[in-house]
């Protein structure tokens, strides 16, 4: 489905750039008061038996796919509710190559 596919693939792109030690120390940092969750210290438990990069590589990739089913569910039932359809998405991506072309003269 197209809609589901280019939410998807927008989202992930961004979600590749991040750099997730950044993006947790930056969280936490964010407030003096933050208190990591129960899933955060968990992680952080199971990352000192991690011995080499392959295998931080791989729980990236399993964190990856984790969050890409959660965002696909996501956006799946916020496509449901609003009843955007695959022509909705090729409408708005028509509209927005229309007015790039128009800001690019």
């Amino acid at each position: 489905m197209l809609s589901r596919c280019c939410a998807f693939q927008l989202t992930m792109a961004t979600f590749r750039n991040l750099d997730f030690n950044k993006l947790i120390m930056n969280q936490f940092l964010a407030d003096d008061k933050s208190k990591l969750t129960n899933l955060q210290l968990e992680l952080l438990k199971s990352l000192k038996y991690m011995a080499t990069e392959k295998q931080l590589t791989e729980i990236k990739s399993l964190l990856r796919f984790y969050f890409s089913q959660q965002l696909d569910s996501a956006i799946e039932k916020v496509e449901n509710e609003k009843g955007y359809t695959e022509q909705v998405y090729i409408d708005w991506l028509k509209n927005n190559a229309a007015s790039d072309t128009k800001t690019d003269k």
